[in-house]
C-alpha cells in the first residue's frame, strides 16, 4: 500500500517566487571561494570561470538576498517552514507546527540566516517535495 501524497498547503508565497528563489539558491550553492580575487583578468580571458567564484560584487548573492528580502512576514515564515522541513527538522505532515515555530521567530536576520544554509537549494526542493508542491514549470521559466 502506497502512502497518499499530502494535500499541499495554501501558501502566501507564490510558486513563481519559490521557483525564482530555488533557482537563485541553486546558483548560489555551487559557488566556491575565490582563489585569485584580484587576478586582473576579465570574463572572456578566463572563460567566465569567475562567475563560479564567490566575490564581493556577486550578482547571484545579491539577487538571492534581494528576493528573500522582498518577502513579507507571512511569506518569510512559510519559507522557513519549507526550509526546516527540507532540512529534516520537521516532516511534511508537521507543516502547521513548523509554520507556527517560524511565525514566532522575528524576521530581522531572515536573509542572513537563509544565506548561511550550506545546502539551501536542496532544502527548498526537499521541503517542497515533502509538501507535495511542484514548482518545475515555474523553474523552467527562470533557467
Amino acid at each position: 500500500m502506497t502512502a497518499t501524497p499530502p494535500e499541499p498547503p495554501d501558501l502566501n508565497l507564490s510558486l513563481e517566487q519559490l521557483a525564482y528563489i530555488a533557482v537563485k539558491a541553486r546558483e548560489f550553492d555551487v559557488k566556491e571561494e575565490a582563489t585569485d580575487p584580484d587576478s586582473g583578468s576579465d570574463g572572456p580571458d578566463d572563460m567566465e570561470i569567475d562567475v563560479l567564484q564567490d566575490g564581493l560584487d556577486d550578482a547571484t548573492a545579491e539577487e538571492l538576498a534581494g528576493a528573500l528580502g522582498e518577502l513579507n512576514d507571512d511569506e518569510q515564515a512559510e519559507f522557513l517552514a519549507i526550509l526546516w522541513i527540507g532540512r529534516g527538522d520537521y516532516e511534511g505532515s508537521q507543516w502547521e507546527e513548523a509554520l507556527d515555530e517560524a511565525t514566532a521567530r522575528p524576521g530581522a536576520r531572515f536573509v542572513s540566516y537563509c544565506l548561511a544554509q550550506p545546502m539551501l537549494s536542496d532544502f527548498i526542493e526537499t521541503g517542497l517535495q515533502e509538501l507535495g508542491i511542484d514548482i518545475s514549470d515555474y523553474e523552467n521559466a527562470h533557467l
